[in-house]
């Protein structure tokens, strides 16, 4: 039961890094086009 938690838990931290790398993309994109536009 604690290896499937302990891979539950990994799972929950990937996608929370994805989540993280998403937003930060988006977050640069906006950025940018915020210079852009300035």
């Amino acid at each position: 039961a604690i290896k499937r938690l302990s891979k539950r838990i990994g799972e929950i931290n990937k996608s929370i890094k994805v989540a993280a790398l998403l937003s930060f993309g988006v977050i640069v994109m906006l950025l940018s086009l915020s210079e852009f536009t300035a």
